[in-house]
This record gives C-alpha cells, sequence and structure tokens, in this order.
C-alpha cells in the first residue's frame, strides 16, 4: 500500500509553546485524514514501512526520522497499523529527495507474515 501525504513541520530542533505544538499536530492530522483517509481495512499486524520525503533541501537524517514521528503515529490513529512499536513496525532507512514545488511523504507499507 502506497500512501502520498503532506510534510509534517520540521519541528526537531523547534522550541514552541506546548499548546501551538498540539494545534499544528492536530492541523497536520486533519490534513492527513482529507487526503488518505481511514483505512477501510482492517489494520496490519505487522508492517514494513519505506518512506521517502521530499524535501526543501537535503535534512539530516536524525531529523528525518524525527520529522516522521507524526505521520507514523497518524497512521495507527487511521487504522493502518496496529501500533508502531518496534515488534509491530519494522524500518527501512527513509530516503529523501530535493523538490520545492510539491513537498510531501511518500510512505509504502508492505505486511510482513
Amino acid at each position: 500500500m502506497r500512501l502520498t501525504l503532506p510534510l509534517p513541520p520540521n519541528i526537531a530542533n523547534a522550541r514552541m509553546h506546548w499548546r501551538t505544538r498540539n494545534r499544528k499536530r492536530n492541523d497536520y492530522e486533519d490534513r492527513c485524514t482529507i487526503v488518505a483517509g481511514w483505512s477501510k481495512d482492517p489494520p496490519m499486524n505487522k508492517a514494513r514501512i519505506t518512506v521517502k520525503l521530499y524535501t526543501w533541501s537535503t535534512m539530516d537524517t536524525d531529523n528525518l526520522m524525527a520529522r516522521l514521528k507524526w505521520p507514523v503515529d497518524w497512521l495507527v490513529k487511521a487504522g493502518y497499523l496496529v501500533d508502531d512499536d518496534p515488534t509491530h513496525l519494522e524500518w527501512v532507512m527513509p530516503t529523501q529527495k530535493i523538490d520545492r514545488k510539491n513537498r510531501r511523504i511518500v510512505l509504502t507499507l508492505e505486511e510482513v507474515k
């Protein structure tokens, strides 16, 4: 299954009030729901996730991983995954590409038996 989601804000090194962060997160999750919707299938019990980020400029790998927190949490909330802990989700190292006009995240979920 392949999903294209909006790129979340880069909050890895940001300092903001908790209420502001919470509002931004809720706005982001609402946009994901509008773009991809809720899962119509039962959640995957164990999955492998491959992610490609299309960003404005090249980022450090640790900041890329931090930027994926909200999208992966949304996948659980929207019913695509049972949980995002290591027993239910295997990660393939995320990759990035520069695209200044259409910044986004492309997630590929494969069920692991």
